[in-house]
């Protein structure tokens, strides 16, 4: 596999033209609520935190923004998690 010279993500923020209700999860979360946007390096980024700071809750916002399940897999399959069935569309 040829090495990549660029990232398949550059970078992540919350769009200007969306109204935003910081007292709302996830934007409740202070480290979610303080984020412009994120720039990830080309070979690898590390999201690193405390316990309960916003890691998970970023990368799933990321992962829905681009059609993914925010409970993982791709986005041709579905995951069912307990009775819940999520679906990517």
């Amino acid at each position: 596999m040829p090495k990549r010279t660029e990232p398949y993500l550059r970078y992540a923020s919350i769009r200007p033209d969306r109204e935003v209700d910081y007292v709302a999860y996830p934007f409740s979360i202070p480290a979610v609520r303080e984020i412009e946007s994120i720039e990830f390096h080309p070979n690898v980024t590390f999201f690193v935190g405390e316990n309960g700071s916003g890691k998970s809750t970023v990368m799933e916002g990321i992962a829905v923004a681009l059609g993914f399940s925010p409970e993982g897999g791709n986005q041709k399959r579905s995951l069912s998690v307990g009775r819940l069935n999520i679906a990517s569309s």
